[in-house]
Formats: C-alpha cells, structure tokens, sequence
C-alpha cells in the first residue's frame, strides 16, 4: 500500500521534491498509475502478479546520494501515513554503503559475509523488470562488506527446489538456520507474529505444524528423532 499524498508530502518537509522518486507497488491504484502525468519526476509501475493468489507484499527502500553511496532500508510498515504514525513496526536500517571504485571488479569485492548483496539482487532479478535494472546494477557496484545481517525474501509465484536450494521464503530461513543456528531445546515453543492470516489450510495445525513450523524448528543439530514443538501464533483479532 503506498499513500501518494502522504509519501510526497514528505518529500516536502525533506526538501527532496524536486528529486527523482521510483515507486512500485502492488495494490491497483489510479492516482498512483497517473502520477507521472502531473509530476514527470515521479514514477510508478504496478508489480506484475505471476498467479492469482500471489501478491507484493515488500516493504523496502533504496535511498541514493551524491557521493555515490546508497543506502537500504526494510520495514514492516506501508508507505502509508497509519502504518508509520499509529502503530508500532520494525525497521532495519543499513548504513551509507559506498561505491566500489572505479575499476574495481564487484566479483571478488563488496560482498557481505552473509551474501546480502547476492540476495538482494536475486529478489529483485525475481520480479523481470526492465525499470529495476538501474537498481540492480547500481546495487552490484556497491560495497556491502559492512552488512551483517541476512536478506530472506519472498516474491509472488511457486518455489521448486531443483537441487540447488530455494532462494525464497520460509525454505530460504530454514536453510539458514540449519547452517547458522546454535541447537535449539525441543521445549521450546516456536512464536510467530503475524498481521494478517489468509486462507493457508483446512485446519491450523496442518500449515502451522506442517510447513511452517519444520523450517522455523531446524538449527545445527545432528538430524534425528526430535519432538514437535509447540507453535504460538500472535495475530489482531476484536
């Protein structure tokens, strides 16, 4: 969700109006669709949806200075004026992250101990947009070798692992604890947060024991007969 109106006028008190402003977002929205047509300097497009149960879902943003640094940003919030005034969220926040000099190679440089810049440009590839190829190639010339934290992301559509591991999703988190998680006691309950719950099964305990639960559980223990642990899910509710 991305409340124009709002987001502009932020730009505003920021003093960055003038400025180029990128946004995609996945919710049908005609004054979002028309904003170019009042400010040339603003540009949307809506994210193509694979399948008719998928959906974009991201909360993210890439900030782009003039010393050629950038800056990333994921939130649970929209960019929508409730999400960020009268509710609590979660933000995290890179620093500036610079520029690789000029013919220094992003091979062999920049890249995070936790692959981050790979996996952000993964994600982004994922979507096949010609408008986030700037962004993609901006991305793999910069150096995130200061990053210490993992990028897990889903994107709309269906998932198979081919045998090289799945990229996305709760497979992609149960893969990374498997490889980076101290062992875990089977007594302890796994605890979800989540804002809304869709139509994920005929019972809760078949997706939540199920699917969800087998990749939330998983640490650097030997693989063996382990007890099911308890899921506790938080959600809103009247």
């Amino acid at each position: 969700m991305v409340d124009i109106a709002w987001l502009l006028a932020q730009y505003t008190f920021a003093r960055c109006r003038h400025l180029p402003l990128h946004i995609f977002y996945g919710s049908d929205d005609k004054e979002l669709e028309e904003i170019s047509k009042k400010l040339p300097n603003v540009m949307s497009q809506k994210v193509p949806i694979p399948t008719p149960i998928g959906c974009h879902h991201t909360k993210m943003m890439f900030f782009f200075y003039t010393d050629k640094s950038m800056r990333v940003v994921v939130s649970t919030a929209n960019l929508y004026e409730d999400d960020w005034h009268n509710r609590t969220e979660g933000i995290w926040i890179s620093e500036k992250l610079p520029s690789l000099p000029d013919g220094i190679s992003h091979v062999n440089n920049g890249e995070s101990v936790t692959n981050f810049r790979e996996d952000l440009m993964k994600y982004l590839m994922a979507y096949k947009m010609p408008k986030l190829q700037p962004i993609i190639a901006k991305i793999r010339t910069t150096d995130f070798s200061s990053v210490n934290v993992f990028f897990v992301a889903s994107t709309p559509g269906t998932h198979n692992d081919q045998g090289k591991g799945i990229d996305f999703g709760h497979l992609r988190l149960g893969s990374l604890l498997a490889k980076h998680s101290a062992p875990i006691d089977d007594s302890c309950p796994i605890v979800c947060q989540a804002s809304s719950i869709g139509s994920l099964g005929p019972h809760p305990h078949v997706y939540l024991l199920g699917e969800i639960a087998q990749s939330l559980r998983k640490d650097t223990a030997p693989v063996g007969i382990r007890k099911q642990p308890k899921v506790k899910l938080i959600y809103p509710s009247l």
